[in-house]
């Protein structure tokens, strides 16, 4: 076990940080409420304290030595030298050589008496070498050694040291990470929140859920039914923040009933456009925009239509109390439509929501639905 001798503190700041969460629900009511109440909390950070502690270290120690010996130890290899690569080297012949130096020098003719009479020179030119050199080149060694070239080694041997592993006693500087106070954080709230719907009234206990992490406070509808949504305004100093809510419940079930349907079964009853929708009759939340447009061979594309509907402009038919049928008239609204000529229609459906932030934490619909087909 590591026994603590010295320490001394160094600080460094990691990338890390944690936060303490302090939260706050308030409980939704079937009449309007008002809410104050202050959430703190605190940002952590990490350090590092260096300490130097007693620890254990290891080194390698020569113990002894061993001998070792290369046998077959083969100087060609070490050098690449090929044994067949071997030429002879240029030794003459034997035998002394008429030229070599220390041979009997040829005696020097004796003078004539008188100069010989000039006569022409009958040998050819240029005159060839009066005696041709016999000895080939290269020379073949005239004393050949049948052994390998280089001549065989003796093994090589040496002395090899051991080593072992010796543990002994050291000082280690390790570092301990520290968990400090970086800064706290402070949101005072002011939360108006309305009734439940008239629709459907709280039976539960269900609520808005505020939670200060750190520097970032969220807000979470618990309640499924409904839907929330918020605007806020902030007012900052320094680490305290002070935040006013107002937050308006809507029924879910109201809200989202227009694509209850998913804009099915879409097409013509001689002039007259069907498609299935959801509930109409309770929503008024929603938009629908039609788009028809004449295909012409010879002359360029007609549109006939492409705006957004009123409520004169078509009828709904409920088949259960989630889903109907939506009729437009087409020769009403556009005029002259030709049912037995090419045309190509296309059927938006919107559902509009207020502005503000959507508190609800689970997954909404799609908010936009669409539909085409195209008749000949």
């Amino acid at each position: 076990m590591k026994r603590i001798l010295a320490s001394a503190l160094m600080v460094t700041i990691s990338l890390p940080t944690f936060a303490s969460v302090q939260q706050q629900v308030v409980i939704v009511e079937n009449n309007e409420t008002m809410n104050s109440f202050a959430l703190n909390s605190q940002v952590m950070k990490t350090i590092y304290r260096t300490e130097t502690v007693q620890s254990i270290c290891y080194r390698q120690e020569v113990t002894g030595y061993r001998r070792v010996c290369e046998n077959n130890f083969n100087f060609n290899r070490i050098l690449a030298i090929n044994e067949s690569d071997k030429g002879v080297g240029p030794h003459p012949p034997p035998g002394p050589h008429p030229t070599d130096p220390g041979s009997t020098p040829k005696p020097e003719p004796r003078p004539s008496p008188r100069p010989p009479e000039p006569r022409p020179d009958p040998r050819p030119t240029p005159r060839p070498d009066p005696r041709p050199d016999p000895r080939p080149y290269p020379r073949p060694d005239p004393r050949p050694d049948p052994r390998p070239y280089p001549r065989p080694r003796p093994p090589v041997c040496y002395n090899e040291p051991i080593y072992t592993t010796v543990a002994y006693s050291c000082l280690e500087t390790i570092s301990i990470p520290v968990q400090v106070i970086d800064h706290k954080t402070t949101a005072n709230i002011n939360a108006k929140v309305s009734a439940a719907p008239i629709t459907k009234p709280q039976t539960g206990n269900c609520g808005i859920n505020f939670n200060l992490d750190g520097d970032n406070l969220g807000i979470t509808n618990t309640c499924v039914d409904y839907l929330a949504i918020a605007n806020k305004t902030v007012e900052e100093n320094r680490d305290v923040k002070n935040y006013n809510f107002a937050i308006k419940l809507y029924d879910a079930e109201t809200i989202f009933a227009p694509l209850a349907g998913k804009l099915q079964e879409m097409h013509l009853e001689g002039a007259e456009l069907v498609v299935k929708t959801g509930n109409l009759n309770t929503a008024t939340n929603f938009s629908l925009k039609l788009f028809v447009q004449r295909k012409r061979i010879l002359r360029s594309d007609l549109i006939l239509i492409d705006r957004v509907l009123t409520a004169k402009d078509y009828s709904f038919q409920a088949i259960d109390s989630r889903t109907g049928y939506l009729r437009v008239n087409l020769e009403k609204i556009i005029g002259n439509f030709d049912s037995g000529k090419k045309h190509i229609i296309k059927f938006n459906l919107d559902v509009n929501l207020e502005s503000g932030a959507l508190l609800n934490g689970g997954i909404i619909p799609n908010l936009h639905q669409e539909a085409d087909i195209t008749i000949n």
